[in-house]
């Protein structure tokens, strides 16, 4: 089942944002969501990052990922705002299998 829609009820549940660059536009995040999500392309994207399990990053350029299992989507975040999707079959083989390995442990 796809991540619920519901408006607000994220935005007083956890302290992650999109940034928008004007009102009504989609952020680059959102963007990607669209090209990249399959059947998750017009989720909420803040509820896929509710939904998601955080995993350490090597990048030095991303203060937190998140993996959603269902879509096997990577959300990244930086100083509280959500900057990408990337679709976990195009990391690189050995990185898909350290996340999945971190996801695993983070939910035991």
């Amino acid at each position: 089942m796809a991540a619920s829609k519901q408006g607000g009820t994220y935005r007083r549940q956890d302290a992650i944002v999109v940034a928008k660059d004007s009102p009504g536009a989609l952020s680059h995040a959102e963007w990607r969501l669209l090209k990249r999500g399959g059947e998750f392309a017009t989720d909420n994207i803040r509820a896929l990052w509710r939904e998601a399990v955080p995993v350490p990053s090597k990048s030095s350029q991303a203060c937190t990922m998140r993996y959603h299992e269902a879509s096997e989507l990577l959300l990244v975040s930086s100083f509280g705002c959500i900057k990408t999707v990337y679709r976990l079959d195009d990391r690189p083989a050995d990185e898909q299998a350290r996340i999945k390995r971190e996801a695993r442990r983070m939910q035991e």
